[in-house]
């Protein structure tokens, strides 16, 4: 799911999310362009001639998605549950709370849109399922502090979290131990 403002005529493009539409406010000279919209459910691209200052409405997914890179306050996350391997949907949900219930859980994440200076997070939540010591195998392109992998707590119902960093469209991670051997309520 992505975004693309491609326009022409001079004048900039300037994004801003709204409640039931995404925004997009053009300053003078008023340009001509197409609007793309990619989402999970269909791609829509949005032909627009506007006068400066009359805003483009779109899709609600799209202004999600927007809102998803441009509000840091609001995120998305998913409850899953970890088998012997499982894929993260990282273009859908920011956090992931992953229940582990596999002796050997094999991380994989989902390819990312690219977006040329767009950086992404996300923030995984491994609890410990039922007899504990799970493990996670995690994919080979994250880069890890001193080259060490985390260790994860090994008691069932606590939670370690770990947070991942990419620059590049998902080619390499930066990942960091958040926090470990948190007790569930």
């Amino acid at each position: 799911m992505g975004i693309k403002l491609e326009a022409t005529g001079g004048g900039s493009v300037s994004i801003s999310p709204a409640n039931t539409a995404l925004n997009v406010t053009i300053t003078a000279p008023a340009v001509t362009g197409t609007m793309v919209v990619d989402t999970a459910l269909a791609a829509t691209a949005v032909p627009f001639t506007p006068t400066a200052g009359i805003p483009v409405s779109t899709t609600q997914a799209a202004v999600e998605y927007v809102s998803a890179l441009t509000d840091g306050t609001h995120y998305r996350s998913q409850t899953m549950t970890g088998g012997a391997a499982l894929e993260l949907p990282i273009d859908e949900a920011t956090i992931f709370n992953v229940n582990l219930n596999q002796a050997t859980c094999a991380l994989t994440f989902s390819a990312l849109a690219v977006l040329p200076g767009t950086a992404y997070h996300t923030i995984i939540n491994l609890t410990q399922g039922t007899g504990g010591v799970k493990q996670v195998t995690w994919p080979t392109n994250i880069r890890w502090p001193y080259g060490r992998i985390p260790v994860l707590s090994y008691d069932e119902g606590y939670t370690d979290t770990v947070t991942l960093i990419t620059t590049d469209s998902g080619v390499t991670w930066m990942g960091y131990f958040t926090a470990g051997w948190v007790p569930n309520a």
